[in-house]
């Protein structure tokens, strides 16, 4: 798998209203891109269909030049994806959560050293802390524990660095190099706090594509 493509895609949920117009982008798996645009532009609406996750569009998606559907196995076995929410056991602790999320795909005779999963992330000491109760920070960081519990090619994050400082960021993306994706997705309001990662910008205002570095 090298290159993921997006040809001719328009999604409208109102006549007459494009939450995307004449998308056209190419993704190299190997490189790692940045969508940059204010709210309600197009940005998690472009990143929802290339996570499988918008079902009506038209246009073509492409995998390493083949026209494929959202049933493709690429979506499901390939692409972990973020968004500002998450998709949480609010009352349940963190370590509920990840059991969760390492059992609902894998059979309950398989193993896992939750321990050495939390310690990674630096989550040990609030393992019990349900996710309710947790920061901003903190629940990107479960999040991330999830996704290390799978092995993804492809990594989509969300609008979830806003309102975090740089050194957070920084943190984070720390944590994100362990997991050794091929390529990063993320969406932002803007590129300021991201000036030392090496990103392909890809600028979007009210639905298109306005300039791409």
């Amino acid at each position: 798998m090298d290159l993921f493509e997006l040809k001719n895609i328009n999604i409208n949920f109102v006549k007459n209203y494009y939450a995307l117009l004449n998308i056209n982008l190419q993704f190299e798996i190997g490189k790692h891109y940045m969508i940059v645009g204010e709210r309600e532009c197009g940005k998690s609406t472009l990143v929802r269909l290339i996570a499988g996750l918008e079902k009506k569009y038209s246009g073509e998606i492409l995998l390493d030049g083949q026209v494929i559907d959202l049933n493709n196995e690429f979506f499901k076995n390939e692409i972990g994806f973020i968004n500002d929410k998450g998709v949480f056991l609010e009352s349940k602790s963190v370590l509920d959560n990840l059991s969760y999320a390492f059992y609902i795909r894998n059979d309950k005779r398989t193993t896992c050293n939750f321990n050495d999963v939390l310690e990674k992330f630096d989550l040990l000491e609030i393992k019990e802390k349900r996710l309710k109760d947790l920061c901003r920070f903190e629940r990107i960081k479960v999040a991330l524990a999830r996704l290390s519990l799978r092995k993804f090619t492809f990594l989509i994050l969300d609008e979830i660095f806003e309102c975090l400082t740089k050194e957070e960021i920084s943190y984070l993306f720390k944590k994100i190099n362990l997991l050794n994706f091929k390529s990063i997705l993320i969406t932002s309001k803007a590129n300021e706090k991201f000036a030392n990662f090496d990103f392909q910008i890809i600028n979007m205002k009210a639905g298109f594509i306005v300039k791409e570095n």
